[in-house]
């Protein structure tokens, strides 16, 4: 019972740290493009204002997982605030704002860490979860994966070559989820919720066949409809030549008077 307990504290505080690192990355994209919009007079109080809200705002995250994770959840949770610094200095360094250079002034990681290493160490400690293969830092491996995929380049920006970055990426993968990254497979997803309330269809339902005496029905409902016709056709002659030769007749008659009359209005 108590590996159990411990297995879903474990897996709750994996389910908070990502969801923080979600959080955290959805500001960020949103400071980042409100920060385009600055002007040069605006750059240095911009670039120390954000700083100061997206710290605030890890500490808030900290005070978070603290509360809900007791020690095991504040050991992960430092992890985690190197993670987001990571992304957020590099997401802001490379950036087109005003502020773009003022921001190696205020960087997360030297706020936070006092160090500026976050290119290499990120991948450092990749390589060291890829070593260990410890089940019980997936959710560690996890907040990896999530910023590799929102374009952490880290030491790799600027090469041709940014195969090392997808491989970490599929080891990453097999680690959290014990099978191969199959990016093109059915089961490949970001995210289970949006999946939970798809609906469920039954087996293809073909048409069903007409039989042959179905045909056959409807082709001599067909003749029925023409023979009724014709004899519609033939019966109503005498009546039709009745009603048509009256409204001939008529317009003989008038037709010398008409002539006369336009003739007198000319």
């Amino acid at each position: 019972m108590t590996n159990q307990s411990n297995e879903r504290a474990a897996a709750g505080r994996d389910d908070l740290a990502s969801s923080q690192f979600r959080h955290f990355a959805a500001v960020l994209a949103q400071a980042a493009q409100a920060a385009t919009r600055l002007g040069e007079h605006e750059a240095q109080a911009g670039a120390e204002a954000l700083s100061r809200q997206l710290v605030q705002l890890i500490e808030l995250h900290t005070l978070e997982a603290g509360r809900q994770g007791g020690k095991a959840g504040l050991d992960a949770e430092l992890q985690a605030r190197f993670v987001k610094a990571a992304l957020a200095d590099e997401v802001l360094l490379h950036t087109d704002w005003a502020g773009r250079q003022h921001w190696q002034h205020v960087l997360l990681e030297a706020t936070l860490f006092n160090t500026a290493y976050a290119g290499q160490q990120v991948f450092a400690d990749i390589e060291q979860l890829l070593r260990e293969r410890d089940a019980g830092r997936r959710g560690v491996a996890r907040l990896y994966l999530h910023l590799l995929s929102l374009g952490f380049q880290g030491r790799y920006r600027g090469s041709a070559d940014l195969g090392p970055i997808a491989a970490c990426r599929r080891e990453l993968f097999q680690l959290i989820y014990q099978r191969p990254a199959d990016l093109g497979g059915r089961d490949a997803v970001l995210a289970e919720q949006p999946y939970a309330s798809t609906l469920t269809y039954g087996g293809g339902r073909r048409l069903p066949k007409l039989s042959r005496r179905g045909v056959m029905l409807a082709v001599a409902l067909l003749l029925l409809l023409g023979v009724s016709e014709l004899l519609w056709l033939w019966q109503s002659w005498p009546v039709r030549d009745a009603v048509d030769a009256p409204l001939a007749q008529l317009a003989s008659v008038a037709a010398p008077g008409r002539a006369a009359w336009e003739t007198a209005s000319c």
